[in-house]
């Protein structure tokens, strides 16, 4: 045990995350932060921040926690496709994300919140990443310079 002898009287509470928690329903978002996340089974893990664009809520983000390694072969699947739908919803093209800012600020999208309350905490739950692009419709594959598949390679 630490002995701080500290007082925190007249220091205001900050909220550092950024994240809200906002009420249920279907929000108009960007995605508006990203961080990285190891998770306590030594997994890996990205935090998606959705920034709502419009409406009553503009500004706040909503906290999407999507696995993208898992001991559970499953549970990997399922971040990789969420983190897939994600990036398609965006109008990000590929198959590759280099790096999770590259989602940052692309195009809008929409996603269904539900709150979830343990008694103790209410937290957003994203409950659909919702595409309005046709999932079906291929872009012409175009051949690209072999400079284009190197990271260092300016885009």
């Amino acid at each position: 045990m630490a002995r701080l002898g500290l007082s925190l009287k007249g220091v205001e509470v900050q909220q550092s995350s950024g994240y809200s928690v906002v009420p249920e329903g279907t929000y108009n978002v960007v995605v508006g932060k990203t961080e990285f996340k190891e998770t306590k089974a030594g997994g890996a893990a990205i935090v998606l921040g959705y920034k709502i664009i419009d409406g009553e809520h503009e500004g706040k983000l909503i906290k999407d926690f999507v696995n993208i390694q898992n001991a559970n072969p499953e549970a990997t699947r399922i971040g990789l496709q969420r983190l897939k739908t994600v990036a398609f919803a965006t109008g990000y093209e590929g198959d590759d994300i280099a790096d999770s800012d590259d989602l940052l600020n692309l195009t809008p999208f929409q996603v269904v919140v539900t709150v979830k309350d343990d008694g103790e905490y209410k937290n957003n739950n994203i409950k659909a990443v919702l595409v309005t692009r046709d999932v079906t419709v291929k872009k012409a594959e175009t051949k690209k310079p072999a400079t284009m598949n190197k990271p260092w390679a300016s885009k």
